[in-house]
């Protein structure tokens, strides 16, 4: 549906108008030069500690989902935090350990299989289907012998 210029051109400033109140501003012809901003400074805020990186991990790991997504994991025995870990638990359980080789192309296969069902599940949450497809193409890619 097409809307005709002179009904847009009405439109427009009643817009920009609205937008500017609701925000707070002056009125729109005062220039951004125009506007004073207070000298005073913000009072400290103190943010927490980052972890320490690699906290946790063996030498050579660099897990960014769970206790297995990622070369290496945080320790066999432990149990995946979800159906994601539970597929990058598979594919280290396959998989020769960091830095002794490559997986065979059959066992990144099974990771992008099970990614995949994660991926695509209205069961799971959005963030975690996010995570999914990206540890399912990543598994397309990696490196592997046949």
């Amino acid at each position: 549906m097409a809307f005709s210029s002179h009904r847009t051109n009405r439109r427009l400033p009643l817009i920009l108008g609205l937008s500017a109140a609701l925000v707070g501003f002056a009125p729109l012809t005062v220039s951004a030069q125009t506007i004073a901003v207070p000298e005073e400074e913000a009072a400290a805020i103190e943010a927490p500690a980052a972890p320490a990186l690699g906290k946790g991990l063996p030498k050579g790991a660099l897990v960014f989902h769970g206790n297995y997504c990622g070369p290496g994991s945080r320790g066999a025995g432990l149990a995946p935090v979800d159906a994601l870990d539970r597929a990058c638990m598979h594919h280290d359980a396959c998989s020769p350990p960091v830095g002794q080789g490559l997986p065979t192309c059959s066992c990144n296969d099974q990771l992008e299989r099970e990614a995949s069902l994660v991926a695509h599940s209205p069961r799971v949450r959005e963030d975690l289907r996010s995570t999914a497809e990206f540890v399912a193409m990543g598994a397309k890619v990696l490196a592997c012998e046949p």
